[in-house]
């Protein structure tokens, strides 16, 4: 019920700690193929600190900028974090400058500085 929700919602806290380790993209002819590799924890924190690691089974979007000021998101995709390391790829049509996971910062993140990275030329 809601009201379980509710007070479950106030009893802990639902962090995520996102690790943006690899970032890189190759030329393809008329598109930008682009590799990131993904750490990722989810933890809950109870009203006193203490926090505890906990099964990720969540939606989280990926975003890719054309820009290093992070304005321009040319690419957003949301995906399944299921494990602690992962990889994806896809696809875009503009030269991509910098990825970020939670590009508009929905999640409670512990750190959001290592959750972007600029590209690398492959």
């Amino acid at each position: 019920s809601l009201k379980y929700l509710i007070t479950d919602w106030f009893k802990e806290i639902t962090l995520y700690d996102f690790r943006l380790k690899e970032a890189s993209y190759k030329k393809l002819d008329k598109q930008y193929e682009i590799t990131l590799n993904i750490e990722a924890k989810k933890l809950k924190a109870d009203t006193i600190g203490n926090e505890t690691k906990v099964k990720l089974n969540d939606w989280v979007d990926l975003g890719i900028y054309s820009d290093s000021d992070e304005k321009k998101l040319i690419y957003e995709k949301r995906v399944k974090f299921d494990k602690e390391k992962m990889n994806f790829t896809f696809l875009v049509d503009s030269l991509p400058i910098k990825a970020a996971i939670d590009p508009r910062r929905i999640l409670i993140e512990r750190v959001y500085d290592d959750n972007v990275k600029s590209l690398e030329k492959k």
